[in-house]
């Protein structure tokens, strides 16, 4: 019988590297100037309890993000965070996000509105 190591299992490594690197990417297109900065003060917004110093190992690769931050972060990006870190192949992931894009839509309209004084 086989004997663990003790070591805890995660993914495969390349699975792991391959959905920090979608995540990573997707943080610097969403804010490409100041990327850590932006990324610190959503996770700081939303209470996820991360050090900007932590943030930035992310980015230099030296780390990688938790589990509980990666659900802090989806829930301040929504679905497109999800679906870059994802990949492919996931419909209702699709649906939210084009879902999503609507709200976002409607609610620019509706501020325009106002701003002009439209009805």
């Amino acid at each position: 019988m086989r004997q663990s190591s003790g070591k805890k299992r995660q993914l495969s490594a390349w699975a792991t590297a391959a959905a920090t690197d979608r995540l990573l990417d997707f943080l610097r297109r969403e804010h490409p100037a100041n990327t850590v900065d932006h990324v610190f003060a959503v996770l700081d917004a939303a209470g996820a309890g991360v050090s900007r110093a932590t943030v930035a190992k992310w980015f230099e690769r030296a780390s990688s993000p938790r589990f509980s931050t990666v659900c802090a972060l989806i829930a301040a990006y929504g679905p497109r965070l999800l679906s870059c870190v994802l990949g492919p192949g996931f419909a209702w992931l699709d649906e939210a996000c084009v879902a999503a894009s609507r709200r976002e839509f409607d609610g620019r309209v509706e501020r325009l509105k106002r701003e002009f004084g439209i009805t």
